[in-house]
């Protein structure tokens, strides 16, 4: 594992990869309130066979937050995403990521889909249901019956 630190857009960005630059690459986006080291398990397991690059997103880990609000929206955010993996030189990638990273990941996508060879989303995606017509008052009871819910076996899911 190597640890270190590059500069996008005059700011300080902290990254931690495993495995080594001939091999395909992951990147890895963790949620909120995560740091990149949230891969750490996957990516030793997985190190033999991929190079995994994962980024302390701004205001986590190492790296500062954003000192412009607006740069938290998607666009700015997942160009910013871009700019970090262009001074890195990854041109094809696989994206994993969890959370709330798994939302940046899919806005990724829309722009820069065709540097993205493949995704894994854990425990993420959450859009607005307000997007469909659903209120601000059924969209908290939504996700207040999804979050209370559990399963205990795949089948039962």
């Amino acid at each position: 594992m190597k640890r270190y630190t590059i500069t996008c857009q005059q700011q300080s960005v902290h990254i931690t990869e495993w495995g080594n630059e001939q091999l395909p690459t992951i990147v890895c986006l963790h949620g909120l309130g995560s740091t990149s080291l949230s891969f750490i398990e996957i990516a030793e397991a997985l190190a033999d066979e991929f190079r995994l690059i994962a980024i302390d997103l701004p205001g986590h880990g190492k790296t500062p937050a954003f000192a412009d609000p607006l740069h938290y929206r998607m666009k700015p955010f997942t160009d910013w995403i871009d700019e970090v993996l262009h001074i890195l030189d990854i041109k094809r990638f696989y994206a994993l990521s969890h959370s709330w990273g798994s939302v940046l990941s899919l806005y990724y996508l829309i722009e820069h889909a065709d540097r993205v060879l493949g995704t894994i989303l854990i425990d993420g995606g959450y859009h607005s249901k307000r997007l469909y017509g659903r209120s601000v008052e059924e969209e908290v009871a939504f996700y207040e019956q999804d979050f209370e819910d559990s399963v205990s076996t795949w089948d039962e899911f």
